[in-house]
């Protein structure tokens, strides 16, 4: 190891200090001898150089690929109000990205932990004095995740032709209304009055409204249904969902009482062998 700093020690000496370095082994010795001050600085410009270079791709790369993500949220924008030709697009010709698509799912559970912290306290029904934010990320991605997993498997068994990746990222561009409309909720909740409670109802049920016609067109169009084929998927999707998490909750409340019978008999294995 200290052979190794010398080494390096010379090497820095070699390129930036212009001496002369003498390392000196138990066998050997090495004369290093200083390049010229003009060699110094033409090393010197060229790792400026380099690091420049590397530093304009770098902000040039970052440039294009924040373009790219703006350009994708407005076409996310586009197909709330043009569900079936944005949807259609999505699937066949590759428009939006599962980036993107992830990107608004997490700013919709960014606004619901908004909601839970910043909502009036007239229509907050009384805010928790603790409030624990993974809960909602825990319950947010469940559903997300079930509701897509749970597609995918029955779309599986009814011919539908979507990928996983494709319900994602459709379920994703869906949740844009959700999201917004429920931001919009949680600053008018701090200057609605009690009597304009209706008002603010209507934009939830607005929001949950949009919201669930663009997963069911997203479906549709995804995997190319018919309209009565497509409700009876998504009815069946949700009753897929409930059997996933009733199956991991039951897996969950198994592997706890095998834990606390496995507890128990060391337990006991214990005692009896103290005793005996």
């Amino acid at each position: 190891m200290i052979k190794w700093l010398k080494t390096f020690r010379s090497l820095v000496s070699f390129v930036f200090e212009g001496g002369a370095v003498h390392y000196i082994n138990e066998s050997q010795k090495f004369d290093v001898i200083a390049p010229s001050k003009t060699i110094q600085q033409g090393l010197l410009k060229g790792l400026i150089r380099r690091l420049e270079g590397l530093n304009e791709i770098t902000v040039a790369s970052f440039k294009t690929k924040f373009l790219r993500v703006i350009k994708e949220l407005r076409y996310a924008a586009y197909l709330t109000t043009h569900p079936a030709k944005g949807f259609w697009e999505i699937k066949q010709e590759g428009e939006g990205s599962l980036f993107t698509a992830m990107l608004i799912f997490f700013g919709t559970v960014f606004v619901m932990i908004l909601r839970e912290l910043y909502t009036g306290f007239i229509f907050s029904g009384g805010r928790a004095v603790y409030y624990d934010f993974t809960n909602t990320i825990i319950s947010m991605s469940s559903l997300f995740f079930g509701w897509c997993v749970a597609n995918w498997c029955l779309t599986c068994l009814f011919d539908g032709e979507g990928k996983l990746r494709d319900i994602i990222k459709a379920t994703g561009y869906a949740l844009l209304p959700f999201m917004l409309i429920q931001f919009v909720m949680v600053i008018l909740s701090n200057y609605f009055i009690e009597r304009e409670e209706i008002f603010y109802d209507m934009l939830n049920s607005i929001s949950m409204a949009w919201m669930i016609g663009l997963i069911i067109m997203s479906v549709m169009i995804t995997h190319q249904y018919a309209v009565l084929k497509t409700i009876l998927v998504c009815f069946f999707s949700v009753l897929a969902m409930m059997m996933i998490a009733f199956i991991i909750l039951l897996i969950f409340n198994l592997t706890n009482q095998v834990g606390d019978f496995i507890g128990v008999f060391m337990d006991e294995l214990q005692l009896r062998m103290a005793g005996g």
